[in-house]
């Protein structure tokens, strides 16, 4: 698990399907939002468009983001 806030640049650990789409793996994203009641995160691709995404989808990019142990 890692610790993100708002602004964070996270990368995508495994494809997303969606009806709207695909997140693809390793697809950098910044984190709009945290703590939605049924996805962890709000994060933008780089085109622009929202994806709600659980935490455990992501991965720490970047030398801000801290990994828990």
């Amino acid at each position: 698990m890692i610790k993100v806030s708002t602004g964070d640049k996270v990368q995508v650990k495994r494809n997303i399907y969606t009806v709207d789409g695909l997140l693809e793996e390793g697809t950098i994203v910044k984190v709009d939002q945290i703590g939605f009641p049924d996805k962890d995160l709000r994060v933008t691709d780089p085109v622009g468009k929202i994806w709600y995404i659980d935490e455990l989808d992501i991965e720490a990019y970047g030398q801000r983001i801290k990994k828990d142990s």
